[in-house]
């Protein structure tokens, strides 16, 4: 090592500071040869990355440039963020990897009450930055003969009011004090209803107005705010004051309400279903109770799953519902079981609510399939394998990407008419911008493949192919995953599991996953396999 310290990372800094570094390309430990001491410099103002510095055994090192944080000062370097810390002095020679921590004193700002008048003797306080300074108390504020004080201003004519609640001292400033010569009438507000909020009462100068903004906007549960009246038994907008109101004596404004009626609706929820709502319940008051229709609603192939508070996912809906809002509740159905040993990638749940990173952007739930384009091949297509039982936009060649993150998981629920041995599970898998990757169930391109929760410990998949110009796409083939997989009598769910972080496809990716177009469960049994395969996903993408 030579006798000279060297820089070992210069990250950016916060624009609130400013430092002269003498290097600011980014280096990692593993491009020096020789080892030593990482002493880092943190800043300790809550925003600034910090930087490091490497010195060899024995060696020294100088104190850096005088960091600038604003509305305070620099003190010290010190060994430990804490108030026992030591001071370090330079040049300093560390025995070990070391943090060095900044200490910092507020500034001390003026504040000034100036009470703007002849002969007037101000107020003045000392406040540190970033903090909230307390006005003049009422007995603090001399009498003047026939004036009456009535708010501090930013401005001695013309200026706005200060909300001391709300206002931070950040440098030296002066209030003004404004005072009234005919009188200051003081308005409460009053919120009308047993446990409403207490509002701050509102000095008006007078001749001067109370506009809207100076009155609170008070809310209740179940009720819409009409406006504030003087009258406290008032039931209608033409009752209430309007703004800006210019009052005349002191008084209290009372806020009125209005009773909220409300809406709830049962909708079909699926593509080709009627155009008129399933069912509708108006004019319901907070508290109410709704059922069920007694009529469940009907669908070609499918059957019924009950009411849900979302088109996908959501809560299942128990009935009776109180009511405390409008509500829409959506029919969600199963499709009839498609007897097949080709299950579709497209045709799993994928939450609605769930976002997938892109090459260049991201797709949300069903976003995720993708319809196949120019160049892409070796998609097995739905329609040889599912019978017509539904409606369908375009139901021919899908596939699912978009898995580039650490625990995206595509889940497959599987039907067996009995538990069986021996089955071999294949999928067709296809890359994109990539070539020649291999995934497996460990590994920097890990994919964990489960059933029924136990990981599959199969062979190393390489997923190669040429890529298509037109749609960085590799075709489409078909890979044997396992051969001795065993399922039980009933519902088996397979899951395929991105667990990496290697975003090797660039962009805006997390990891790496193969594209997904289906799997398939080959047997010499007897078992039957079948799965009720989800075909809204592709109404669902459509909406999106």
């Amino acid at each position: 090592m030579k006798n000279k310290s060297k820089i070992l990372i210069a990250n950016a800094l916060a624009s609130v500071l400013t430092f002269s570094l003498l290097a600011t390309s980014c280096i990692t430990p593993g491009g020096y040869e020789e080892d030593g001491f990482t002493v880092k410099f943190d800043y300790n103002d809550g925003q600034s990355r910090p930087y490091s510095v490497i010195a060899g055994e024995g060696e020294s090192i100088e104190e850096p440039t005088t960091p600038v944080r604003e509305g305070h000062d620099f003190v010290e370097w010190r060994t430990t963020n804490g108030e026992d810390s030591q001071a370090v002095t330079f040049p300093y020679t560390p025995s070990g990897n070391v943090t060095l921590y900044a200490l910092w004193t507020a500034k001390a700002c003026t504040v000034t009450f100036d009470m703007n008048y002849d002969n007037d003797e101000d107020i003045v306080k000392t406040v540190l930055y970033d903090n909230k300074v307390t006005p003049p108390t009422a007995e603090e504020i001399p009498s003047r003969n026939g004036l009456e004080f009535y708010e501090w201003q930013d401005k001695p004519e013309g200026g706005s009011s200060v909300n001391f609640d709300e206002y931070v001292v950040k440098d030296d400033v002066t209030f003004y004090a404004i005072w009234a010569s005919g009188g200051v009438f003081t308005i409460s507000f009053n919120g009308n209803f047993d446990g409403a909020q207490e509002y701050e009462a509102k000095k008006v100068m007078s001749g001067t107005s109370l506009k809207s903004k100076d009155a609170p906007t008070p809310k209740r549960t179940g009720y819409d705010f009409v406006g504030w009246s003087f009258n406290q038994n008032a039931t209608e907008k033409s009752e209430c004051i309007t703004f800006p109101y210019t009052p005349e004596a002191d008084g209290t404004l009372y806020a009125i309400w209005k009773e909220k009626t409300y809406v709830v609706g049962f909708r079909y929820n699926y593509v080709g279903k009627p155009a008129v709502l399933f069912d509708q319940i108006k004019d319901l008051r907070l508290g109410d109770t709704v059922a069920a229709p007694v009529t469940e609603p009907t669908r070609v192939g499918h059957t019924f799953n009950g009411w849900w508070t979302a088109a996908q996912g959501g809560t299942k809906v128990e009935f009776p519902v109180t009511i405390s809002d409008n509500a829409t509740y959506y029919a969600q159905w199963v499709s009839d079981a498609v007897e097949t040993n080709v299950f579709h990638a497209e045709f799993t749940f994928i939450d609605p609510l769930e976002k997938f990173p892109g090459y260049s952007g991201a797709a949300d739930g069903a976003g995720i399939i993708t319809s196949d384009g120019a160049g892409i091949s070796g998609i097995i297509h739905d329609s040889n394998d599912y019978p017509t039982n539904s409606v369908v936009p375009d139901s021919v060649g899908h596939f699912v990407t978009y898995l580039y993150k650490q625990g995206a998981t595509l889940t497959f629920r599987i039907f067996s008419t009995e538990d069986v041995s021996g089955v071999t599970l294949k999928a067709n898998l296809a890359t994109e911008f990539v070539t020649g990757v291999t995934v497996g169930p460990t590994g920097e391109n890990a994919w964990k493949i489960s059933v029924n929760g136990t990981e599959l410990n199969y062979s190393p998949l390489t997923l190669d192919g040429e890529l298509n110009v037109d749609s960085n796409a590799t075709p489409f083939k078909t890979y044997t995953i396992a051969t001795n997989v065993s399922l039980k009598a009933g519902e088996n769910v397979i899951t395929f599991v991105t667990s990496n972080t290697n975003a090797i496809i660039g962009g805006t990716t997390g990891a790496f996953a193969p594209m997904v177009d289906c799997i398939m469960l080959n047997t010499t049994g007897s078992a039957k396999f079948s799965y009720h395969p989800i075909y809204d996903n592709l109404w669902y993408k459509s909406l999106g």
